[in-house]
C-alpha cells in the first residue's frame, strides 16, 4: 500500500505539481496509525484505503485540468448582464462549439477580439459562436453592451 501512494504522490505530482503533498501526508497518518498499539490493522487498512480513494480522486481532477474533455458543445450562460463560469476550459487544437444562453432579458453582443468574434444575442435567446482549432492560452471575450460586468475567458489546454 505504502508503495501505490508513494507512485500516485508522484504521478499527481508530474501532472498537476500540488496534490503529492496530500498523498503523502495520508500516507503518513496511516504510518503514525500502524505505530500506535491500540491501533486495529482493520482501522489502519480502512484509512488506507481511503487514502487511495481520495488520491485516485484527486488525479482524475488534475489530468482534467490539464486534459479537459472534448464536447458537444460547451455552454455559457449570461444572466444579470455577467458570464457563468467566468473561465470555460476547452481542449487544444480542436474547433469548439460555444452555446451562449443569454437569460437576460436585454440583448447583449458577444463579442472577443481575441477569436475574432462577436455576435449579438437577443434576450432570452441562444446563440452557436463556433471558434478554433486555437492553441494552448487564455482568450478573452465580453459582452459589449455591458463591458463592465460580462467579461470572460476560454481557458485553452
Amino acid at each position: 500500500m505504502k508503495y501505490f501512494l508513494m507512485i500516485a504522490g508522484v504521478s499527481v505530482l508530474s501532472l498537476a505539481g500540488v496534490y503529492a503533498y496530500n498523498a503523502n501526508a495520508e500516507l503518513e497518518i496511516t504510518e503514525q496509525q500502524a505505530a500506535e498499539p491500540d491501533t486495529d490493522v482493520q482501522d489502519v487498512q480502512a484509512a488506507a484505503e481511503q487514502g487511495v480513494e481520495h488520491v485516485v480522486e484527486d488525479v482524475k481532477a488534475a489530468v482534467d485540468e490539464i486534459m479537459p474533455e472534448k464536447k458537444e458543445y460547451y455552454e455559457i450562460i449570461l444572466k444579470d448582464h455577467k458570464f457563468s463560469p467566468v473561465e470555460t476550459i476547452v481542449p487544444a487544437g480542436q474547433k469548439i462549439k460555444l452555446l451562449i444562453d443569454n437569460q437576460d432579458p436585454t440583448p447583449e453582443e458577444f463579442e472577443s477580439h481575441d477569436l475574432s468574434r462577436e455576435k449579438v444575442i437577443a434576450g432570452h435567446k441562444k446563440a452557436k459562436i463556433f471558434v478554433g482549432p486555437l492553441k494552448p492560452g487564455k482568450y478573452h471575450f465580453f459582452g459589449e453592451f455591458n463591458e463592465e460586468t460580462a467579461q470572460g475567458y476560454l481557458i485553452v489546454k
